[in-house]
């Protein structure tokens, strides 16, 4: 409120309400040298047409639509030394890991040495009773070939003579030399394709009990082999009659025992424990 309305005002106050018509309002002169700011909606001046209007007011206590008390000097000097010393001081910087008694963290913890879990444990399958028992029918065909082999061994002179014999009649031209070399060869043949067939079962056999069941279909086509060893090594090893059974027989139960061991390691029971 500027210094004329103040003054209007308490002249009107003096008079009181004699020197004042009944009805007529106050009329309070607009000063010449004031212009109203526009107000807002809610009546207080507009912050538009206030150079500062970007920066927020504070509220003051005992303002007026209007009427901004003024600041004390002192206080606006204050702010802004505040202001100017606030900008020149360097913002405060958090404290170092040295700082306040804080120590700088050690090296990472060393991994063991050792690894603390334990090897898986596998669990041992019982071998079946099916392939056991063709185990066994194995383990005895191959102790039969070995007797054959054995009993052949110890008549090799007859054996060789037999054959230089059977050759002789074969071939009565050829030279008696070649004809005994020819003998020798044949028997100690036989003896060795004994032999091979003893290893190759027993190779089958290994593999089959480290559960492998492709050894079986390998096994029809070593026993294929096995059968006309045993009938040329029956003909050139053994001697005719009972003289030869000692050969004859453990090379016939050689074969037979090694189709039985094959025929039960086809069983359901041993193909169930193929695939577990």
């Amino acid at each position: 409120m500027s210094e004329e309305q103040g003054a209007y005002l308490s002249r009107q106050q003096r008079r009181g309400p004699a020197g004042r018509h009944a009805g007529d309002a106050p009329r309070i002169p607009a000063p010449r040298d004031h212009v109203a700011p526009p107000s807002g909606p809610n009546g207080r001046p507009s912050r538009s047409a206030d150079p500062g209007a970007g920066a927020p007011q504070p509220f003051i206590p005992g303002e007026r639509a209007g009427h901004v008390n003024p600041a004390p000097a002192g206080a606006a000097q204050s702010s802004g030394a505040a202001q100017s010393s606030g900008a020149a001081q360097p913002a405060a910087t958090p404290p170092g890991p040295g700082q306040h008694g804080a120590q700088p963290p050690g090296p990472p913890q060393r991994p063991p040495v050792t690894n603390q879990a334990t090897a898986p444990v596998h669990r041992e399958i019982e071998t079946s009773g099916a392939l056991r028992a063709s185990r066994t029918l194995w383990l005895l065909s191959f102790v039969a070939g070995l007797i054959a082999v054995g009993f052949s061994w110890l008549n090799r002179e007859e054996g060789q003579q037999r054959l230089v014999e059977t050759v002789t009649d074969l071939a009565p031209g050829r030279d008696p030399a070649t004809l005994e070399a020819l003998a020798t060869l044949v028997f100690w043949g036989s003896l060795g394709a004994v032999a091979v067939v003893v290893v190759l079962e027993a190779l089958l056999l290994r593999t089959m009990m480290r559960r492998r069941s492709w050894p079986r279909v390998a096994a029809f086509f070593v026993l294929v082999v096995h059968a006309a060893v045993m009938v040329l090594a029956e003909a050139y090893l053994a001697a005719p009659g009972g003289a030869g059974a000692a050969v004859r027989w453990p090379l016939v139960a050689q074969l037979g025992l090694a189709v039985g061991a094959w025929i039960v390691s086809l069983s359901p029971a041993a193909s169930r424990w193929f695939r577990t």
